[in-house]
């Protein structure tokens, strides 16, 4: 009996929370009363929901069924000797040699960190350390790390950035809904991706943003995590001449920016104006566009488009003056809708690109990061299968590793998505030895 009353409440609220839904949108915007019905509907349905989210963030059915090192060219890939990776069920950081053995790893549970305080996020209900995850990492020479913790299931994303020691000790936190990237800057500063909900009409500018949108900022910490600046970059695009780009984008939610990458550009282009040295690449995902960024003037100095769609992780190489992106939808053919694109800033030709084959599909929906080699060799994941890749610039698999990290859902084994990594050599892991 118990139980059937249970069910009769949770039907209950579901109808209130459709209710609110389908009545806001079927007049085209939302009025007071329907907004108020749905928000308070989705409050009440969220803690029975976000299981499931965290679930889809995390794992994706896996069509490989391999583990492991399944290739390794030695004459032919990079001399780099470790992978630096996170994945999106842990909060751990894991280093593991060329053939798969774990060196080292770093721990961080959420429940020691603020004092599993979780207040500062938009959370249904105490989640337990299983929503957590490491987002993005930065590795120092003595072996401490700065990761961005995010939070399956939740919007805005994130937690905020933890340092820790080589041990895993804590050494300093920030609080913040922290959603994607990290830089390092030349000073030792850490550029962040930042989101937040604002309640402000957008009427006429934005379209289905009449009640507010996901905020896209840009988070300046200290070496030492104490936040220096904040700025809007959702106010700055605006504000600057390409404006119009906000009326073509991809329909999700009121996140129409969606900054998922930052690039601090280390040396300006010889005859590019808006590739100087200090500015800043952020990949705007869902307007398939790269802005840069001034951040002493404060201002977009550039936007463009290119041949990507829904892209991650925009890298300016200065010594052969291309961007390098990982391009999430933008390829086309039997191999997978995801490539890695290289391309001229000045023209958006194509100088590279890698795809998958008919037989080694490369396919990614929402995740990404690449990075070029010191043999010009480029590593790269295919995140949602778990599975990283080192390829030759004529598309030769050299390099190939698998998480063994799987579990069953709905009577399906799923692989855990990998969040990030970073090829390394051993001259900068003088501290493990």
């Amino acid at each position: 009996m118990k139980s059937n009353k249970l069910w009769t409440i949770v039907v209950v609220l579901l109808v209130v929370f459709m209710s609110g839904f389908y009545t806001a949108r079927s007049e085209g915007r939302l009025n007071k009363v329907a907004s108020l019905l749905y928000m308070v509907g989705e409050v009440i349905v969220a803690p029975f929901y976000i299981d499931g989210l965290r679930d889809d963030i995390q794992y994706t059915e896996d069509r490989w069924q391999r583990k492991g090192v399944t290739i390794n060219v030695e004459g032919k890939r990079d001399q780099s000797e470790y992978i630096l990776y996170a994945q999106a069920n842990s909060t751990t950081v894991k280093l593991i040699n060329r053939h798969g053995r774990e060196e080292h790893s770093w721990m961080v549970p959420y429940s020691k960190v603020w004092g599993g305080d979780q207040s500062h996020m938009n959370v249904p209900k105490k989640l337990s350390n299983d929503f957590f995850y490491i987002r993005d990492f930065h590795l120092y020479d003595d072996g401490s790390i700065v990761v961005m913790m995010n939070v399956a299931g939740t919007t805005p994303w994130g937690a905020g950035i933890i340092k820790v020691d080589k041990d895993s000790n804590v050494l300093w936190s920030w609080r913040g809904s922290t959603n994607n990237d990290l830089e390092i800057t030349p000073e030792g500063n850490i550029l962040i991706t930042n989101q937040d909900i604002v309640i402000k009409n957008l009427t006429g500018i934005v379209e289905k943003a009449e009640d507010g949108y996901i905020s896209a900022e840009l988070v300046t910490l200290s070496p030492d995590g104490k936040e220096l600046e904040r700025v809007s970059i959702v106010d700055k695009v605006l504000k600057s001449e390409f404006r119009d780009m906000v009326k073509f984008y991809h329909i999700v939610g009121g996140d129409f920016l969606h900054m998922n990458s930052i690039d601090y550009i280390s040396e300006s282009h010889p005859e590019i104006s808006w590739i100087k040295e200090g500015y800043i690449l952020l990949s705007l995902r869902n307007m398939n566009t790269i802005a840069v960024f001034d951040p002493v003037g404060k201002e977009v100095v550039h936007a463009f488009r290119g041949g990507f769609v829904m892209q991650h992780d925009i890298d300016y190489h200065p010594d052969t003056g291309t961007f390098m992106v990982y391009d999430n939808r933008g390829a086309l053919g039997p191999g997978g809708h995801t490539r890695i694109l290289e391309f001229l800033p000045e023209t958006n030709e194509e100088v590279w690109s890698y795809k998958g084959t008919k037989d080694r599909p490369f396919h990614s929906n929402f995740w990404g990061v690449q990075q070029r080699l010191s043999n010009n060799n480029v590593m790269t994941v295919e995140a949602e299968q778990g599975r990283l890749i080192e390829v030759t610039r004529d598309g030769e698999i050299v390099w190939e590793y698998f998480l063994s990290d799987m579990k069953e859902l709905e009577g399906k084994l799923n692989t855990a998505t990998i969040s990030s990594f970073e090829a390394i050599g051993k001259e900068y892991l003088t501290w493990m030895h």
